[in-house]
């Protein structure tokens, strides 16, 4: 009779050896093959064959879901002092000037301030030439004829023809006089325009046989006023 060895298909492993008269039975509590009844006695368990290789690792399984959050873990420790400041940085260069501004309104002008001192009085001018208190006698006059008030305050003229009186400028202001007679007139006489007469009639005719008076006031302003009186008798 012959003897076999039946070994595992996966891992090589000896099961149970046997003969041409055993008979195979599985025993579900030892979980192993065995020789039936009918057989002869059943030999002892060989040793454990090695280890087989290692077989291919499997595909990797699926994620899994994802675990809760955990709890927030405590704030750190307290924020440190604050540096110290840096230096200033350069000021940056000057922006363009705007344009200027309408005027304001003017103010309300301040109290006049108080009189200043009096300047020295300024030298005495140079005396003007006098004048001659005497009456200048003309004598017979006719046409133009000045009268020289710049030199005499009284003056005297006989008038025989039409005349034209002139007004020589006295060096200042004061009161002068004309004496006019006429022997053989009436004949006509003129004075400047420019003279003031009292009443707005001027003198401008003699008398014959008659004495007439001219006054004339010269004022700072180079204006003669004047009035006149006519048909003084002569004596």
């Amino acid at each position: 009779m012959d003897d076999y060895i039946l070994r595992s298909g996966n891992t090589g492993r000896t099961i149970v050896g046997v003969n041409a008269n055993d008979t195979l039975v599985w025993n579900p509590a030892t979980r192993r093959w065995g020789i039936g009844p009918g057989g002869g006695a059943q030999g002892p368990t060989g040793p454990t064959g090695p280890t087989g290789p290692t077989g291919a690792t499997g595909p990797a399984g699926a994620a899994g879901v994802p675990g809760p959050t955990g709890p927030t873990g405590p704030s750190g420790g307290p924020p440190g002092p604050t540096g110290p400041t840096g230096p200033a940085g350069s000021a940056g260069p000057a922006g363009p000037t705007g344009p200027t501004g309408p005027a304001g309104v003017a103010g309300a002008t301040g109290p006049t301030g108080p009189a200043g001192v009096a300047g020295p009085t300024g030298p005495t001018g140079a005396t003007g030439p006098a004048w001659n208190e005497t009456e200048d006698a003309l004598g017979a006059v006719s046409g133009t004829v000045a009268v020289p008030f710049d030199t005499f305050r009284n003056v005297s003229a006989t008038v025989n023809g039409a005349t034209d009186f002139t007004l020589d400028a006295p060096i200042g202001q004061g009161h002068f006089q004309l004496r006019i007679t006429d022997s053989a007139g009436p004949h006509a006489v003129t004075l400047p325009a420019g003279v003031l007469w009292q009443g707005g009639t001027a003198y401008t005719t003699t008398t014959a046989g008659q004495v007439d008076i001219l006054n004339f006031f010269r004022s700072n302003n180079a204006t003669w006023l004047a009035s006149f009186g006519t048909n003084w008798v002569t004596a």
